[in-house]
């Protein structure tokens, strides 16, 4: 009985480590970080994209539509709009719901950064990127709060700057296996990139640094660092399928649809094969406990 509560445990805390909902969270050895340059452009970039057509716009549709009940139901200002806290609460609550990611900076815990403090000319660290797209759209507001249509243009430029996080994620591990990104691969080189993708995704780790040995001998012990490891696998192939439709040949454009799908899929998906696994550990238990009388 012990032993089935170890797997529980086990379990438990593999969830906790696989967080990819978490991955603009600074590694704890490495600081990635994206310049202001970087921010502001993809900011303006969603602003007008608003008035525009296209993918950009749909998910800026489908995320006002999701924001508006949220939006209703907090506490506003005088002038009928959200505060920080406020705004941070809605954009937790979206990508929860949305995507199933917890994005650090937004939650409850987070507090906001100092106004005083000044913007580091070299960038500023991932984990700050929602409090300081934050403060740019609070100067252009002079203060009054945020309304419905700059929340959901402030979450649209969040998962913008997300997809463009992994599509560089993605380039790093073309480099692993020294790939060109501008030729097609192979369906199944494709296969051992969006692999390489993945465990640097789960792990938390600066793909940078991953050298194809390291790449190999991760993957061979994968299944026991992260249990939902051959799910997740199976998880991935099935969007790699609708996305290539299994073609011998793959390009990078492909492979950063592929990507940006998981990215957006994968927090709902990996909550969902939790709570599974740990009804078969604990049904488990019970069996081993209820024989043991």
């Amino acid at each position: 009985m012990a032993r089935s509560f170890s797997l529980v445990l086990f379990l438990g805390l593999s969830c906790q480590l696989a967080s990819a909902s978490e991955f603009l969270k600074p590694s704890k050895e490495i600081v990635e970080r994206l310049s202001e340059d970087d921010i502001r452009t993809s900011l303006l970039e969603e602003v007008e994209a608003t008035m525009g057509a296209g993918t950009a716009k749909n998910r800026f549709s489908e995320i006002k539509a999701m924001l508006d009940p949220i939006f209703a139901a907090l506490p506003k200002n005088h002038y009928g709009h959200l505060n920080h806290a406020a705004v941070g609460y809605a954009l937790h609550r979206l990508f929860v719901l949305r995507h199933g990611w917890h994005i650090s900076g937004l939650d409850a815990k987070a507090g906001h950064r100092n106004s005083s403090e000044p913007s580091s000319p070299a960038g500023i660290l991932s984990g700050q990127v929602p409090a300081y797209i934050e403060d740019m759209f609070e100067q252009r507001l002079a203060g009054k709060g945020f309304g419905l249509n700059e929340v959901a243009v402030l979450a649209s430029t969040i998962e913008h700057l997300i997809h463009d996080e992994a599509v560089s994620r993605l380039g790093n591990a073309y480099n692993v296996h020294s790939l060109p990104v501008v030729s097609p691969v192979s369906n199944e080189d494709a296969t051992e990139v969006l692999d390489t993708y993945m465990l640097s995704y789960i792990l938390g780790e600066n793909i940078k640094n991953l050298t194809w040995r390291l790449d190999q001998r991760l993957k061979e012990k994968m299944s026991v660092i992260f249990l939902a490891w051959p799910e997740t696998q199976n998880f991935v192939r099935e969007i790699q399928h609708n996305v290539t439709k299994d073609a011998e040949e793959v390009g990078f454009g492909a492979l950063a649809r592929i990507v940006s799908l998981v990215g957006e899929r994968f927090g709902s998906f990996q909550d969902l094969e939790c709570r599974q696994l740990k009804d078969k550990l604990v049904k488990m238990e019970y069996r081993e406990a209820h024989w043991s009388l």
